[in-house]
Parts: structure tokens; sequence; C-alpha cells
């Protein structure tokens, strides 16, 4: 990744003065992050290269964009519970948790003339792009890796207190925090939203 001659950064990181347009676009990860991200930019770019290593189940759902009304946004911040409540009231197991949902934007995306969807393995990056199991070079000016985030595993040093040392994941502590402040813990406050 070091060998690259051009931008490359995680979508996480993604800076709000970046440049995308007119771009050789190169997107590692066709997942959440990835679905969101490229129909966003493929009509901004010179091309859009997804690279997928793993096909998604995708639930269709005209609604998809449409704005949350007042009384539900209410319940969710007000209700305990209620957002999780309606979050998961499909019934699973035939696609698993991870379904993404899309209005059209995904497939639209997909259609158009400058986007490529690659479902080759990635071998390895290289100076001027992404060269592919199959012997083919992907030029690119940009790669953005969009392989997603562990939101609730957002610690990544041991934090050291007056009576403790947190070195395992930070999940549990913030759950029950709540947003207090742990006095054992100099200067830190977690927040957990639900």
């Amino acid at each position: 990744m070091e060998r690259f001659q051009g931008e490359s950064f995680h979508s996480a990181r993604w800076s709000e003065d970046f440049d995308h347009s007119g771009k050789r676009f190169a997107l590692l990860g066709a997942g959440a992050s990835g679905f969101q991200i490229a129909p966003t930019i493929a009509d901004e770019v010179e091309s859009l290269s997804i690279f997928q290593r793993t096909a998604q189940w995708v639930m269709p759902n005209p609604m998809y964009h449409t704005k949350v009304p007042p009384g539900e946004t209410w319940a969710m911040r007000h209700l305990p519970f209620y957002a999780r409540w309606l979050r998961f009231m499909m019934t699973y197991p035939a696609f698993g948790k991870r379904v993404l949902q899309d209005n059209g934007s995904w497939f639209q995306c997909l259609r158009k003339p400058n986007v490529e969807l690659v479902r080759t393995g990635i071998m390895r990056i290289v100076p001027q792009g992404i060269e592919t199991t199959d012997g083919t070079t992907h030029p690119v000016d940009v790669i953005c890796y969009a392989t997603g985030f562990k939101h609730n595993q957002f610690v990544a040093f041991d934090m050291i207190g007056r009576r403790c040392t947190l070195c395992r994941p930070f999940t549990e502590f913030s759950r029950r925090t709540h947003g207090r402040s742990k006095s054992d813990r100099t200067s830190t406050t977690v927040m957990s939203i639900d």
C-alpha cells in the first residue's frame, strides 16, 4: 500500500476538503460503507472501480432515503429501546443480519458506464493502482478503503486509571457508563448512544 503513488485513505477518514471529481476512483469494499459511497460519487468521478470480495444480500426499500417522521424521531430519542425495537422488527435468518437496503441507487450506480464492479481478488497494490489475481492492473488515482470498522471498539490503546488498567475491548465499559464520567479514569468521559 505504501508504494501507491496516488491518494489513499479509509472511508472513516475521508477529509471534507478532499476533491474526488474527475479522478479514477477505486472503492475497496461493497458492504454498508461502499454501498453508501458509490452512488454518491459515481456521477462526479471519471471512473469508479468497486472491488467486491463478497456479494451482499440486498433488500429493496423504496423509502431508504425518506426522511424519518418527527414523531418517530421523538420516539427514538425519548422512549427506551424504541430504536432497537424498530431496527429489529424484521425476522431474519434468510439473509442473516447484514442485509443492505436499496431504493434503487446502488443498482442504478452499477449500471453507469463509468462504474465497474470488480469481483476478482486483489493480488496487491502497485504504484499506479490495483493488481487483481487475474494479472489485470486497474489504474487509479485514489483508493478508498471502505472496509468497515468496529464502531463499538473505539479505543485503540490501554487506559490506565488510579485503580485499574483497562486492557479489554472498551465495549462493555461504554455500555455500562452511558455518558457518566468515571472518577478512576483521569480526564475520560464515555458517551454511549444507543
